[in-house]
């Protein structure tokens, strides 16, 4: 499949194979580097929501697996509502550690696996 575009490149073939080589290396890594860090910060964002007692943690968990695939705080397009409206129906516990929860255990430690 890629045969034909890699025919159009100006190099010599031998520098277009190991260029082709070293892509598709980097792209493998990339999604599978990406997959298992959404997938990381859904299960620990579907934890903190068991805990705090929200009624579709499941659900919640399965949004931020989605979001997290979004840079830049992805996850929080869903664990900030959540927070908010446990503060706001008076469960200021739950709402806080939500709030809490988010930004304070998910992201490091999706980065210290990803370091590690």
């Amino acid at each position: 499949m890629a045969a034909p575009v890699l025919g159009l490149v100006p190099m010599d073939a031998r520098y277009t194979a190991r260029f082709a080589s070293e892509f598709r290396g980097v792209t493998y890594a990339l999604a599978w580097g990406l997959g298992l860090t959404a997938l990381e910060q859904a299960v620990l964002g579907t934890a903190g929501m068991l805990v705090a007692g929200v009624p579709a943690a499941l659900l919640e968990g399965v949004a931020m697996g989605v979001t997290a695939l979004i840079p830049s705080g992805g996850t929080a397009i869903v664990w900030v509502p959540v927070g908010l409206a446990l503060l706001l129906s008076g469960r200021w516990r739950a709402g806080l550690f939500v709030l809490a929860w988010g930004p304070c255990w998910c992201p490091p430690w999706t980065t210290w696996c990803a370091r590690g």
